[in-house]
Formats: C-alpha cells, sequence, structure tokens
C-alpha cells in the first residue's frame, strides 16, 4: 500500500491589511511512516530517530532498489539556512535535516539528545553557553568538521532577519578549541538549545566549502554532514538524494533507503494519479478533498492529525480604522459561523482552534 502523507509547516502572519487571512493549510497532517510494506527509517522524512524494523517489514520489490519516491507540490527551497534570501520555511525541513545535522536534536518525547555535540554547560544568569563537539565529524565531502565550522555558521545564521528571532539575545560565538565553543547572549536566555541548537537554525555548515564555491555554489551543492546528500536537481521535476557514503555516524545510523527522489507534482489531480499508478510512494503536504475522492478499494492509506497551525483572520488595528476598536474585532468574531467553514471547507474534519499553535507544541498551555 501506498501512503499520502501531509507535514505542515508552522503557520505564518498575515500582512496585517483588514480581513487578510494566513495560517498553514488544514486540516490533513500525518507522520506515519509506513511505506510499500516498509516501516521507513524516519531519519528519510524527519532526521530524526532510526526507525527498527523487522527483517520480515524490509521485504519489498527489489525492483525498487531501495529507493523512495517522494511528492511535494511545490520546488523544496532553502537548504542553507545562512542564505540571507533564504525565506525561513521549514516546509521542507524534512529533507534539509538529511543533508544537516545540529549539535543536538530532540527526540520524540521531546527531550534533548546529542548529535554532533557531546554535551552543554551554561553559566550562572545563562548569557554563556559552552558546546562541546565531537572530534570525528566529517562532512559528506570528507572536510573534517571542526569549531571554525560551527562559530561560522551559527553566527552567519543568526544574522538573518528569518532565523535571529531563533536566536534570542545572541551576541557572538568565542572559540574555545578545535572542538569547543562558547555562544556568548547579550542577555539570559534558558530555551537557547531548544529554540535554536537543536532545530533547523542550529545546523552546521561546511565553512571550507563556503570560501571555495560562494554562496551559489553552495545552492547548487549543499554540504552537511548529514546522512544523505543531495546529487540530482531537476527543476520542477525533481530533486534526488543518495546515501552519504562518507557519513561519520554509520555505525549508529544507517538509513534503509539508498535513494530518495522528491518528485515535485504542483497539480492535485496528477498528484492522485502518481499514487494511484504507484508512481510515488508517498504524498507530502496532501490536500484533504481528493483523498477523499479516492475509489473505496483502494490501496492509498492516510492519517489524520493536527495540524501545526490554524486558520485564523487578522485586522489592521493601526491608524484610523474600525477594526482598532476591540469591541469591533470582538463583534466580527461573534458573527463567524466555525461550524459551517468546517462543514464547507474541511469536510467536517477541523476543529475550533484554542489558540495560534498546534496543541501538541511544547509550549502549549494545557488545563493540567
Amino acid at each position: 500500500a501506498v501512503m499520502a502523507l501531509s507535514l505542515a509547516a508552522c503557520g505564518g502572519s498575515g500582512s496585517g491589511s483588514s480581513g487578510g487571512s494566513s495560517g498553514s493549510n488544514a486540516p490533513a497532517e500525518t507522520t506515519a511512516l509506513q511505506v510499500s510494506g516498509v516501516t521507513a527509517n524516519k531519519n528519510v522524512l524527519e532526521g530524526q530517530a532510526t526507525e527498527t524494523t523487522t527483517a520480515e517489514e524490509k521485504v519489498i520489490d527489489e525492483s525498487k532498489k531501495r529507493e523512495l519516491v517522494v511528492g511535494v507540490d511545490s520546488e523544496p527551497t532553502g537548504q542553507v539556512q545562512f542564505d540571507k534570501d533564504n525565506q525561513g520555511s521549514n516546509r521542507y525541513n524534512t529533507m534539509t535535516c538529511n543533508i544537516y545535522e545540529g549539535a543536538f536534536e530532540l527526540t520524540e518525547e521531546g527531550d534533548i539528545k546529542p548529535l554532533l555535540a557531546t554535551k552543554y554547560e551554561a553559566n550562572e544568569d545563562y548569557t554563556v553557553w559552552t558546546v562541546y563537539f565531537k572530534d570525528n565529524v566529517y562532512f559528506s565531502n570528507g572536510d573534517h568538521m571542526t569549531a571554525e565550522d560551527v562559530k561560522w555558521s551559527w553566527e552567519s545564521i543568526a544574522e538573518c532577519k528569518n532565523s535571529s528571532t531563533l536566536w534570542t539575545n545572541f551576541d557572538y560565538v568565542e572559540i574555545i578549541d578545535d572542538y569547543t565553543v562558547a555562544i556568548h547572549l547579550k542577555a539570559s536566555y534558558m530555551p537557547l538549545i531548544y529554540s535554536a541548537l537543536a532545530g533547523r537554525v542550529g545546523l552546521i555548515y561546511d565553512k571550507q566549502w563556503f570560501d571555495k564555491v560562494g554562496l551559489e555554489g553552495y545552492r547548487a551543492e549543499p554540504i552537511g554532514t548529514g546522512p544523505y546528500v543531495l546529487t540530482e536537481v531537476k527543476p520542477a521535476d525533481r530533486q534526488v538524494y543518495t546515501k552519504n557514503p562518507n557519513y561519520w555516524n554509520k555505525d549508529e545510523l544507517d538509513p534503509f533507503y539508498e535513494k530518495v527522489t522528491l518528485r515535485i507534482l504542483t497539480d492535485q489531480n496528477t498528484q492522485m494519479l502518481a499514487l494511484e499508478n504507484n508512481e510515488i510512494d508517498v504524498l507530502l503536504n496532501a490536500k484533504l478533498p481528493p483523498l477523499l475522492q479516492l475509489p473505496a478499494n483502494t490501496d492509498i492509506k492516510y492519517k489524520l492529525t493536527q495540524a501545526a497551525g490554524p486558520m485564523w483572520v487578522q485586522f489592521n488595528e493601526t491608524g484610523d480604522v474600525p477594526t482598532k476598536d476591540i469591541n469591533i474585532r470582538k463583534m466580527i468574531a461573534s458573527c463567524i459561523d466555525r461550524e459551517a467553514i468546517n462543514t464547507v471547507l474541511y469536510n467536517g474534519y477541523s476543529q475550533e482552534a484554542k489558540y495560534i499553535g498546534a496543541e501538541f507544541f511544547m509550549d502549549a498551555p494545557h488545563d493540567d
């Protein structure tokens, strides 16, 4: 059976114009990874820990040659977070985090797990964070990763407008020795590890490669320490990722798939046909209406989970405008038929949001 997956990015805010709406696509989301009888290595799609599979689960059509074909609805961009032209989207973070790695990563339980680093320490007022790195990490091109790469990566990313908010109170990075750095903040910020060092804005890039090829060269041939490398790009058609032959962490993580191909399919009908014809194994950001129209005997499977962000209406509150009055905004809010929106737009599968943000976020408020 093939599976339609929809992994949402965080919803953005509107432009501030009266009546504008914004947010991530809702409501079909899933992180299930059962594909063609194989439990996909979770690192393939999420850059997280390896899933364990049994010998029986690994029985697949040999003609596939351990290739996973993933359909996406637009061209993946932003492979380098230090790119000042990068829009800061994490929509295709699922593949970016297979090219690159960071000092730490988050487990499914929300705990901090060392990856390229071994540990960290903070001073009493949490303005200096010392991070200790492993000495056996190599980039996919064979360059040895050192503190120089860490300092350059983090300072370059922190300068980007779309990443700076996750590097709250950032000042500079100090090199202690070849494998140790100290992050200096302008003021205390206790969530630094969660917000920056264990996320997409804390990935480590190859300074030596950037000095050689520049930004355009790095965009064309991104180099990281991750288990996959980008080996082929056909604009508006596909991107191909293959296993990193120089991966430093093979003893702990050896992805099942030798090759992951992203197929760019912008039309929803084309996406469904590709699933039905077994041209793709997985579809990211699947839309609910075409899935609901699939025949009852289809082998395509999907799972609905909560979206990362809701849809909302945002009003202009600046200048001499009626919506500056909170009572006007409350009146409009009271007139919105949320159940009708749910029925007409989301086929009854959505639910009223309690706040901006998903309930599964670690910082989301909970009744308990």
